[in-house]
This record gives C-alpha cells, sequence and structure tokens, in this order.
C-alpha cells in the first residue's frame, strides 16, 4: 500500500492497512462495486483522488480486521465506554448522532449486526465484513464535516473481552456463540467455558453489577427463542448466586417464587416445549441452583488473558524468543494468581483460541514442555468431563539463553 500525502496520510497512520473507498460529497456512497479491493489496491494515484470527496473505508476481512461499532444514540456512548475502558483512547468519529469506534479484532469477530435498543428502536450497528463506513468528508443530513472526538490509532483488541450496556439489548456475537447447550451444565469446567465464550451473558464483566434485583435476574433469564429454556434456568440460579453474593437470602419457597415468575413469563411468550411439565421444569431450577458454583458475571479466564495482555511479561516468559509461547507463561501465571492457593484449569482449546493457534497440538507440545521445565505441574488429570487442573510453580530451571536448557 502507497503513503500518501494530507488527510489520506493521516488516516494510513490511524487505521493501518486499510482499504479506503471515494465517495461523493454529502454521500455515504453511491451503487459501485468496491468488494474486490484489498490494502494491495490502494496505489499512488488511487489515493490521490481520495480527498475530492467523501472517504469510506472497507470493513472487516478486506481491513484486516478492522471494523466500526456505530452507537448511534447520544445516551448510549457513556454507558458503551463505562463497559469498555479499553476504548477511550481508540479512534472515534463523530457524524449526525452518536460516536463510531474503530477497533481491529484479533481472532473472530461478527459478521454485520443492527444493534437494538430494549424498547427494540435502532441503537447503531456492528459494521463488518461486506460494509463500509464513512471517516472523513460532509455528513449528508447535517452538511457539516465529519469529525474525530478521538485521534488515536484504532486499537486491536479481542472481540469476546468487548462488553455490552444493559441498554443494548441484542449484543452481537461470534459464530461460536449461536449455539446454547440444550442440557443444564453441570460442572464448574462447563460454567467458566461458557464465560470464556461469553455465550451466557449479554453484558459480561458489567452483569455482576447490572444484577441488583430478582427483576434483573428474571430480565437476563428469560429465552429469546424456543430451546433455550434448559440454559437459561441455569442462568436464573446463577443470577440468584449473584444475588445473595450482595447478601440476599434465599430459602427454598422464595426460590420456587422467583421459579414463578420466570415460567409464568416464559409460557406468555409460547416458549414451553411441548411434553415437558412444569414440574420437570421446577426440578430443573432447583437442580441448577444446587450445581450452579459461580455468580453470573464471573469471568476469570477472559481476566486473566486481558492482564497477560496488558501488564509487563514475566522475567521467565522473556527467557523464550517466540511471542506466543511468552504470552502462554504470563497467562498461566495469572490464572494462578487469580486462583491463589488452588489449582487452575484451562483446556488446550481455550489457549488455542486465545492465541489464534489453528490447532491446539502446538498447546499440548508447549504445555508438556513447560511441566518438563518447571514451569506448570498437573494438580488433577483430566478426563471426558473436566478439564486438568494445574499449578503455576516456576523454580528457575530454564537456562540465561533464550531457548536452551541448562
Amino acid at each position: 500500500m502507497e503513503k500518501a500525502n494530507g488527510i489520506v496520510a493521516e488516516l494510513q497512520e490511524l487505521l493501518g492497512k486499510a482499504v479506503f473507498l471515494h465517495w461523493p460529497w454529502f454521500s455515504k456512497g453511491i451503487p459501485r462495486k468496491w468488494g474486490h479491493l484489498r490494502p494491495k489496491d490502494m496505489t499512488r494515484e488511487y489515493l490521490a483522488n481520495l480527498p475530492q470527496g467523501n472517504i469510506g473505508v472497507a470493513l472487516g476481512e478486506a481491513s484486516g480486521g478492522l471494523c466500526a461499532i456505530d452507537i448511534d444514540v447520544d445516551e448510549l456512548v457513556e454507558p458503551f465506554l463505562a463497559v469498555n475502558p479499553q476504548l477511550r483512547d481508540t479512534l472515534q468519529t463523530h457524524g449526525a448522532r452518536g460516536r463510531v469506534f474503530w477497533v481491529r479484532f484479533i481472532g473472530e469477530y461478527p459478521g454485520i449486526f443492527k444493534l437494538k435498543t430494549l424498547s427494540g428502536g435502532e441503537a447503531g450497528e456492528f459494521r463488518s465484513t461486506g460494509s463500509q463506513s464513512i471517516i472523513w468528508g460532509m455528513h449528508p443530513d447535517t452538511k457539516l464535516p465529519y469529525k474525530f472526538v478521538v485521534k488515536n490509532p484504532a486499537k486491536s483488541v479481542v472481540f469476546h473481552l468487548l462488553r455490552w450496556p444493559a441498554e443494548i439489548s441484542n449484543p452481537p456475537k461470534t459464530r461460536e456463540c449461536t449455539e446454547e447447550a440444550e442440557e443444564t451444565e453441570e460442572t464448574e469446567e462447563a460454567e467458566e467455558t461458557e464465560e470464556l465464550k461469553l455465550c451466557f451473558s449479554r453484558h459480561r464483566g458489567a452483569i455482576h453489577s447490572l444484577i441488583n434485583s430478582v427483576e434483573d435476574a428474571l430480565r437476563v433469564s428469560i429465552p429469546d427463542e424456543m430451546h433455550q429454556n434448559n440454559p437459561r434456568l441455569f442462568k436464573l440460579a446463577r443470577a440468584i448466586k449473584t444475588l445473595e453474593a450482595k447478601g440476599e437470602r434465599f430459602d427454598s419457597g422464595k426460590l420456587e417464587s422467583v421459579f414463578a415468575e420466570w415460567y409464568r413469563r416464559v409460557r406468555a411468550k409460547g416458549l414451553l416445549r411441548d411434553g415437558q411439565s412444569r414440574e420437570e421444569y421446577l426440578m430443573e431450577f432447583m437442580n441448577a441452583c444446587e450445581k450452579a458454583k459461580y455468580p453470573l458475571g464471573g469471568v476469570k479466564v477472559p481476566t486473566a488473558w486481558a492482564r497477560a495482555t496488558s501488564q509487563p511479561l514475566p522475567d521467565e516468559a522473556m527467557k523464550w524468543e517466540n511471542p506466543k509461547l511468552r504470552l502462554l507463561i504470563a497467562f498461566l501465571k495469572q490464572l494462578q494468581e487469580m486462583a491463589g492457593p488452588d489449582p487452575f484449569y484451562i483446556t488446550l482449546r481455550d489457549c488455542a483460541d486465545f492465541l489464534e493457534l489453528e490447532s491446539h497440538s502446538t498447546i499440548d507440545k508447549w504445555m508438556g514442555a513447560l511441566r518438563k521445565l518447571g514451569y506448570i505441574k498437573v494438580d488433577q488429570p483430566g478426563n471426558e468431563h473436566r478439564a486438568t487442573r494445574y499449578r503455576y510453580i516456576w523454580s528457575g530451571a530454564v537456562g540465561s539463553r533464550k531457548g536452551e536448557l541448562t
């Protein structure tokens, strides 16, 4: 991609290797093919023509994961930033309403998605592969220039670590988060895996502070469609644990009362399964209350990853040249720090997903090597029902030269 002068050069500094689109002034785009363009097509001649009108940016795959989160309601900007403080210093622009947050995603991210408010109104759009967004020029409605609210380069983030404010009713999900387990989860590993994938909660890191009443617990656990009842009952049980952690007491009678209201609302929506009785649903809920171990909103694994990627790497990790191996060591150390005196668990697949490795076989090899080198030890072997428990026990078994043993 060629370097340009003036505003285009500035946009290249802010967005990196992106595909820029030329549109007429006061336009958000006109019928014209542009999906074939890639950064290699951004020649000096092509770029020179861009400032003669509005400048758009092709999003998603075309620009290496660059996406635009358009919060189209002014009142939702601060709630969005409140749960995503890491985005306060990413590139932000303003057209007529709200704000557009420009971010580059590491790993998987959703497609184009319309955001809705709790009342069903328009809240904005998640713009991704196949869409484009105007970043510079004149707005067709206000007849005023698009503005830079924060003029810093677009940050690189992991989609699963984004949070969504309670006012947005339908946060986008990646493909792996579109299916929920049919059966009630029974093990703590399954609970934490759901936390990791961000499939159970709409609000993630902020949800613990959002569950302040039984009404809040019900609101986040009513199903949206058929075949969600069992996992949503488990979610309700975890929301109850959140309230208990805040001092509210729930005896069996109060739990039955909560369930009765959940059942009434689900029946009113016509989402009860044919052939499954009220009593069976009640037993499912009470079993979930017995089996649930974590309050809704626990984010141990994502938090450990966020710390590993944002804090200085530990000295023992710097003995290795491979940056992903370094990051794995930092991640495991953070997991142990969060577990305190207890062992921690993490699956090879989850490690591979975080490190963006195509296969978990590399993680399997690295974990075996780290055990032999004295970084970690197996506390409890895993099986088909539970992940392996580890302890981080670094004892200085690696030599002073990078990648060599003593």
